[in-house]
């Protein structure tokens, strides 16, 4: 891979090495649509674990959580960062044989 500039010097063969040059940068290779429905999904997710477990601690079952209620919202939210973290580590850095 040769050096280029990022700027041209003129003539018309700098300007074919800098149009070799023009490609989308790497950011624009994923699928944008598919990480707004996940992260939405996830937040959706985090909304109904809440909904669900804030009047748990009124429950004599779980009495040991009297005055925590966000704890079943934290442990997702906790698995949600955790599941991040393994999703945006370089390929091969997780499970290497």
């Amino acid at each position: 891979m040769a050096f280029q500039m990022p700027f041209k010097f003129g003539g018309a063969a700098s300007d074919a090495t800098i149009a070799t040059r023009a490609r989308p940068s790497r950011m624009m290779e994923y699928d944008q649509p598919l990480v707004w429905v996940v992260i939405l999904l996830m937040l959706f997710g985090m909304v109904m674990v809440y909904s669900a477990s804030i009047a748990l601690p009124d429950s004599p079952k779980f009495a040991y959580l009297a005055g925590k209620n966000n704890y079943f919202l934290l442990r997702q939210a906790m698995f949600i960062a955790f599941s991040m973290v393994v999703a945006l580590s370089p390929p091969g850095s997780v499970s290497r044989r």
